[in-house]
């Protein structure tokens, strides 16, 4: 059993999960595809059973059958399981990701940090997954300082596919927002406009049919603490889907890393490191770490605090993010090799 993010009405009358076999999903997709010459599925479910990354996915990958496939997947997902992903076929997925300001991700109940939802964006783009995500925003006790950092997080993503739309949260029937009123109060609540003139019928009560609802939420910011951002993810959208699209990747040497950097309308350069600091940068590639594991990794030449130091060069030019004391590398490798 799982629970509902606050906003989400999905799966009203339970949370139980339910998953076919390996097997049988193998030969539903055989039959379709020979019955429709198809070779393109898109799952319905709402999200991805992990055990098929490997007995599913894994399985058509090693039969070099050529389906490919759009999942809805949780976006926690590590570098392995997205290259697994891509192996078995998935080329496009629909993760959860919503924020990526781990304050409101806490708000909406998410069960994610900022810093997993940059991974997950970086490594489909990497493996050339198409990723459909959304910025959503009106929960209880978000700030403008949530939206700030955030804004500022997106200056750093403009090599990474960027949002769809950025917008207020729909209220669902059977969302907790909606179903525990003492926690959340609900002002001015009543169905969507829409269902009115979907249902013209005299009498009929249309708050009862609905599963949409027009509302008002206290402790939310108004619509215009938020235009900033819509603009910026306009104009990164036309970037990306333009010739002009930007890149951050890096090279590696024996010794060094090289870092190619296009964002931002910027002449492209390239930025070296060096020695300890380029093999601390790569451990962070994967996955976030933090200076004490990057310390480990290096067999302790170098100290936690050292490391903070010398990430403030990273950091500052945007090629890597922090959060928590946690350190995550933005350059894709040009290695195609992961």
């Amino acid at each position: 059993e799982k629970h509902h993010c606050t906003f989400c009405g999905l799966n009203g009358l339970g949370m139980g999960f339910r998953s076919k076999s390996p097997e049988r999903i193998r030969s539903e997709l055989s039959e379709l595809a020979s019955r429709h010459r198809i070779t393109f599925f898109e799952a319905t479910d709402n999200i991805l059973d992990m055990r098929h990354v490997q007995s599913l996915l894994g399985a058509i990958a090693e039969s070099r059958e050529d389906y490919r496939f759009f999942y809805e997947i949780k976006a926690n997902l590590t570098q392995p399981q997205i290259r697994a992903l891509h192996r078995g076929g998935v080329r496009w997925v629909q993760p959860g990701i919503e924020s990526l300001n781990t304050h409101v991700l806490t708000l909406m109940h998410k069960g994610a940090t900022m810093l997993q939802n940059v991974r997950l964006l970086k490594w489909c783009r990497y493996y050339n997954i198409r990723v459909s995500w959304n910025l959503i925003w009106g929960f209880p006790g978000e700030t403008e300082d949530d939206y700030t950092a955030e804004l500022d997080v997106l200056h750093s993503l403009t090599h990474l596919e960027p949002a769809h739309a950025c917008t207020r949260i729909w209220l669902e029937r059977f969302s907790p927002y909606f179903t525990d009123r003492h926690t959340y109060p609900l002002h001015t609540l009543h169905a969507e406009a829409s269902y009115h003139h979907a249902y013209p019928i005299t009498n009929l009560n249309h708050d009862k049919i609905a599963y949409f609802f027009d509302y008002q939420m206290d402790n939310t910011l108004p619509d215009s603490a938020h235009t900033n951002t819509q603009t910026f993810i306009t104009n990164w959208q036309t970037r990306y889907h333009s010739n002009h699209r930007e890149t951050l990747t890096y090279r590696r040497t024996s010794d060094s890393i090289l870092i190619d950097d296009t964002r931002h309308n910027t002449p492209t350069g390239t930025t070296e490191y060096h020695g300890p600091l380029a093999r601390a940068y790569e451990y962070c590639t994967d996955t976030m770490r933090t200076p004490t594991q990057i310390a480990t990794h290096l067999n302790h030449t170098v100290t936690p605090d050292e490391i903070r130091q010398a990430f403030t060069h990273p950091c500052q030019h945007r090629f890597m993010l922090t959060e928590n004391d946690r350190y995550l590398a933005l350059a894709l490798p040009t290695n195609p090799n992961w």
